[in-house]
């Protein structure tokens, strides 16, 4: 019955740590765009790395371990085995990483669809196009007030290049290097050709801010269909250990038999098709515009 105890104990501190670090993600969130942002001054920012601190690595590590030491434990029953699966936790801030990354990539997107809306503008008053970025910085940062936005950062490091008589072509080139999102490279690229044949600048601008628009619609509509699929992935994915513990409670000699040696490679094998199963649909709902 202890074992039962503790099994349950580890999943309420497992929901309850969940629920802390989603109210405080937001303020977390904006404390890496502060610290990225005082990073991008001195050096620029190469959007596809990104460095934790020893603090996160800790606090992902230690969710990791809690999440996989709990269920290892209700599988298996065996602590020995449960320190040794704790291994994999390391794996937890790779993961994260790349989601970090992901989710610092879509801001930049929205972000650089603004600044291209304002360079459009300015464009259109008659401006010229290294005046137009330097208007577009301010306009911007008046946008996003109270934040450090790196599309802000960007355009700063832009427009310093231009005045140490950089050509803003080979700053933008940079920019598109480092961001290494499509959208940014195709506008660089177009960007290039017009600045050497004379191309128009300002209906490049328009129509480059109209179709990532147009991505972006259709990438939050995607994530409003499938929002209801990604719920539905995390309730299948909780229903085993939640109905184990559930008869491990009121039933625990029903259950003896699977802590066996041959009722621990039966175990093994359910635990490993849940966890693919996971990684499966994760992929299938992760769709790409």
């Amino acid at each position: 019955m202890w074992t039962a105890s503790l099994c349950v104990a580890s999943f309420t501190a497992v929901l309850i740590s969940t629920k802390f670090i989603e109210r405080l993600k937001a303020k977390k969130y904006k404390k890496l765009q502060l610290r990225e942002s005082r990073k991008s001054l001195s050096r620029p920012v190469f959007y596809n790395e990104y460095c934790m601190t020893v603090f996160e690595k800790v606090r992902y590590i230690a969710l990791a371990d809690i999440v996989i030491f709990s269920a290892g434990y209700l599988f298996f029953r065996n602590i020995l085995l449960c320190f040794c699966l704790c291994i994999f936790s390391f794996f937890y801030s790779k993961i994260k990483t790349k989601n970090l990354i992901k989710a610092r990539k879509i801001q930049l997107s929205l972000q650089f669809k603004d600044a291209l809306n304002s360079i459009a503008s300015s464009l259109s008053a008659g401006r010229s196009v290294e005046s137009a970025f330097k208007a577009a910085a301010g306009e911007l940062a008046l946008l996003y007030s109270g934040e450090n936005a790196y599309i802000i950062n960007e355009l700063d490091l832009i427009n310093r290049k231009v005045e140490m008589n950089e050509t803003l072509a080979s700053a933008l080139e940079d920019f598109a290097m480092r961001a290494d999102i499509d959208d940014i490279k195709n506008f660089v690229d177009v960007f290039a050709i017009c600045k050497n044949t004379g191309g128009n600048l300002v209906e490049v601008m328009k129509n480059t801010a109209a179709i990532i628009s147009q991505k972006i619609d259709i990438r939050n509509e995607i994530n409003i269909i499938v929002a209801e699929q990604h719920l539905n992935q995390r309730i299948l994915s909780i229903m085993p250990f939640a109905l184990m513990t559930i008869i491990i409670l009121s039933s625990p000699d029903y259950v003896e038999p699977l802590y066996t040696p041959v009722g621990n490679i039966i175990m093994f094998i359910v635990l490993s098709l849940i966890i693919g199963a996971y990684f499966i649909g994760k992929k299938i709902m992760d769709i790409k515009v």
